[in-house]
């Protein structure tokens, strides 16, 4: 893959890292397949944290994280799913 320099045509307030007609559809189909697999991964990491303080919370006990559940559905009188 070649070397990604800024680009110096543009306004010295605009930072332009990749220029596209420098790169072949192969090249880009890969910076995009790379690029939506970190973004997916920071959503993953962010969705494990959440969910591994929600069960320190309740000690990791799921029979105490369903049982406030189920309080709090009924105290809300509305059905939670």
């Amino acid at each position: 893959m070649r070397a990604i320099a800024p680009n110096k045509s543009l306004p010295p307030n605009w930072i332009s890292f990749v220029t596209l007609n420098s790169f072949s559809i192969k090249d880009l189909s890969l910076i995009l397949a790379v690029s939506l697999n970190l973004a997916a991964d920071d959503v993953l990491r962010e969705v494990w944290r959440i969910k591994d303080e929600l069960s320190a919370a309740y000690g990791h006990n799921l029979d105490r994280l369903f049982a406030e559940a189920r309080e709090r559905q009924r105290i809300s009188g509305r059905p939670s799913v």
